[in-house]
C-alpha cells in the first residue's frame, strides 16, 4: 500500500485540480441550497394562494346571498317598502 504523499498535493497541477473541484462543489452546494429555499418560498405562496382563493369564494358566496331576491325583498319590507299596486310600465323599443 502506497503512503499518502502531501507533496503531491502541493504540485501546481494537482493543487489546481483540487481548487477547481472545490469551487465546483461549493457552487453545486450553493445551487442546491438556493433550490431548497425557493421550494420553501413556493410552498408558502401556494398556501397563501389557497387561503386567498378560499376567502374570495367565501366572499363571493356572501355577496350572492346578499344579492338574492329573498334578501332584497326582506330588506325592502324592513324599510317599509312593499309591492306597488300600479302596474309596471312597459317600454317598447
Amino acid at each position: 500500500m502506497k503512503n499518502f504523499d502531501i507533496v503531491s498535493l502541493l504540485k501546481p497541477r494537482t493543487f489546481l485540480y483540487l481548487l477547481v473541484g472545490t469551487v465546483i462543489f461549493l457552487f453545486q452546494t450553493h445551487n442546491t441550497l438556493a433550490i431548497i429555499e425557493l421550494s420553501q418560498q413556493n410552498q408558502k405562496l401556494r398556501e397563501q394562494i389557497k387561503m386567498s382563493a378560499s376567502m374570495i369564494t367565501s366572499q363571493k358566496l356572501k355577496a350572492d346571498e346578499l344579492q338574492s331576491i329573498h334578501n332584497i325583498a326582506q330588506e325592502a319590507a324592513t324599510l317599509g317598502l312593499g309591492p306597488s299596486s300600479i302596474p309596471p310600465v312597459e317600454l317598447e323599443p
